[in-house]
């Protein structure tokens, strides 16, 4: 397995079989930066997404799903990486994508780390678009 590394400290938007999901703070993956025109599809097939407070609650259930049920829930994920007006620079999708793993933080009073919800996604390919 390759060293993850982030692919940028940018916005992020989240599509589900391209409907719009949410924004992401993060997403983390083995893919450098993910810019080498010579490489469309990766080899690595793992992505860790740190998701943003304004979840939302149809991508919850894709997840919850997928968890349960990895085969039947497949979907193509597209993580678009946003610059600072809101333009696409780079697109990674996920194809026949499932949940690999969901880390809910802990509400506890004691927890005083941060709250960061992410869940990392596999998939059977990936393709990679610059714009």
């Amino acid at each position: 397995m390759q060293t993850q590394d982030k692919i940028s400290t940018g916005m992020f938007r989240i599509d589900l079989d391209r409907f719009f999901m949410e924004q992401a703070r993060r997403v983390v993956s083995g893919l450098g930066d993910g810019r080498d025109d010579h490489q469309p599809e990766a080899e690595q097939r793992e992505v860790t997404i740190t998701r943003s407070p304004d979840k939302s609650e149809v991508f919850d259930r894709w997840i919850r799903q997928s968890l349960k049920d990895p085969h039947g829930a497949r979907a193509t994920i597209t993580i678009t990486e946003l610059d600072s007006h809101g333009e696409p620079v780079l697109a990674i999708s996920l194809i026949n994508a499932w949940t690999r793993s969901w880390n809910v933080p802990s509400l506890e009073a004691g927890n005083a780390g941060p709250a960061n919800e992410t869940v990392t996604l596999s998939c059977d390919r990936m393709k990679i678009e610059q714009f």
